[in-house]
């Protein structure tokens, strides 16, 4: 079985090369990764061969294609947290902020964006995705992002997979 891994600890990274293999003892278990602390043990082991059925399917977890695209009025029924990709045009931004995201400072931009399904869809761009040079008027295909509910409003947000293009063609 392949699973993402997520090393938490700076110290044991160099032991996570590519075709070692390690026994990991202490970690975090999610359902669709795995955590490695402080806490945590990592001892290299001999080399495993693995099926290349395995191997794709570890590639698949680390790099997923591209979610569905879907028209916007469908995106936001969405069940919570599923990724989607969208395309609109955005008729509405805010100017970047920064907020406090597990005592990091987290820059965070809202746009607004449109399509012929609904008049008004707010997304939230993270990280270095705020800084992307899109403007008001532009057609924008964003995808891979997720479904959110936060005080009551639905919205979507990007995520580390999410890619965000201007694309030449009119959307709405």
């Amino acid at each position: 079985m392949a699973m993402k891994c997520i090393i938490y600890d700076g110290v044991k990274f160099p032991k996570f090369k590519k075709g070692a293999t390690l026994i990991l003892k202490n970690i975090i278990k999610k359902t669709d990764a795995i955590v490695v602390t402080s806490a945590s043990k990592a001892f290299p082991v001999p080399k495993v061969e693995i099926p290349e059925l395995i191997v794709n399917a570890g590639i698949l977890i680390i790099s997923p294609p591209p979610a569905e695209i879907k028209p916007l009025d469908d995106a936001l029924r969405s069940p919570v947290k599923t990724r989607v990709s969208v395309m609109g045009q955005i008729i509405q931004e805010e100017a970047t902020q920064e907020v406090k995201v597990h005592n990091d400072n987290v820059k965070v931009k809202t746009i607004y964006i449109k399509d012929n399904t609904i008049s008004k869809c707010k997304v939230s761009l993270w990280r270095e995705l705020c800084e992307t040079d899109v403007r008001s008027g532009d057609h924008v295909s964003i995808t891979n992002v997720v479904l959110n509910v936060f005080r009551g409003e639905t919205s979507l947000s990007t995520t580390s997979l999410t890619k965000l293009q201007n694309t030449p063609i009119s959307i709405s």
